[in-house]
């Protein structure tokens, strides 16, 4: 299977490379033509870096024919890229969120439609085992109705190699641009509060954390995405130490991507999905504007 990636904007592009390059029966080519970056590796540099192939341009890359791509640029840049990928006949799997804007978000999704290509949104953090087990238990209906939840996002604002992700004009806004639209995914629905920043202490063990508190008639159950962790002493500089582990969830949602997913797990989100999670984020930005309650439009 012919995979493309491009470009390398976001944090998620090298682990989608690493991952792409490794799998069995997947053939890379990056393409990064804009990716100026005077302190990390970006363009032909990273790819060489990776030992993956590369293209000078998004046409280059193209002319390849690549079954499917991975839309890793700038959030304000996904609906040029997507459209692009829709007329070359690509399926895509396109970095969250997947505009900045709803009716950018619809466009991509009228263009995949009506070229009959797939389009899905990079949420990883519906491929956790703790969010599986927490979905098998709700949907049970041991603990009742599920009344609220409360869901939280903690993460921390990325170096200046990334400053776009608080530029308003590409990001499309901050934290709760960047961070909402996950718990956004896991809930889909349901009636919640969900509290999003990046305020993760620069040296935490994990770069973010998606925690759920469901409260159901019978009981509540808590969840703790990036729970793992291993804890001791490092006697060499006298200090404890904390290390944290957990199953690799940018490898699910690739491989869920490229091959479906298991019998009884969930699949990666489509654009209808993605376009559901961004309208919660508008709303909560109108909201903030006005000081007034805002319906998503759902």
């Amino acid at each position: 299977m012919k995979v493309g990636l491009l470009p390398f904007a976001h944090t998620h592009a090298l682990s989608y490379a690493a991952l792409l390059r490794d799998m069995d029966g997947v053939e890379l080519l990056i393409a990064d033509p804009d990716g100026t970056d005077p302190e990390h590796l970006r363009g032909k540099e990273l790819a060489d870096h990776l030992g993956v192939a590369y293209a000078l341009s998004y046409e280059d890359l193209f002319a390849w024919q690549p079954d499917a791509v991975v839309v890793c640029a700038e959030n304000a840049r996904h609906r040029e890229l997507v459209e692009l990928a829709a007329r070359h006949g690509a399926d895509m799997l396109c970095e969250k969120p997947h505009a900045t804007t709803p009716e950018d978000a619809r466009a991509m999704i009228d263009a995949c439609a009506a070229a009959g290509v797939r389009l899905a949104v990079a949420h990883p953090a519906r491929f956790g085992p703790a969010y599986a087990a927490l979905r098998a238990d709700a949907r049970s209906g041991q603990r009742g109705r599920i009344l609220a939840v409360r869901g939280a996002n903690f993460g921390r604002l990325t170096d200046d190699t990334r400053a776009w992700f608080s530029d308003h004009e590409l990001a499309g806004g901050g934290a709760l641009m960047d961070h909402t639209v996950h718990v956004a995914d896991l809930l889909d629905g349901t009636h919640a509060t969900i509290d999003c920043s990046w305020s993760q202490p620069l040296h935490h063990p994990h770069w973010s954390d998606v925690e759920l508190r469901v409260v159901g008639e019978k009981a509540t159950v808590e969840l703790t995405a990036s729970g793992q962790l291993v804890s001791g002493y490092d006697e060499a500089n006298r200090r404890s130490t904390v290390h944290a582990w957990s199953p690799d969830l940018d490898h699910a949602l690739l491989s869920t991507f490229l091959h479906g997913p298991a019998e009884g797990a969930v699949d990666v989100p489509d654009g209808e999905a993605g376009l559901r999670a961004l309208r919660i984020v508008t709303a909560g930005y109108a909201a903030a504007r006005t000081g007034q309650p805002v319906p998503t439009g759902y």
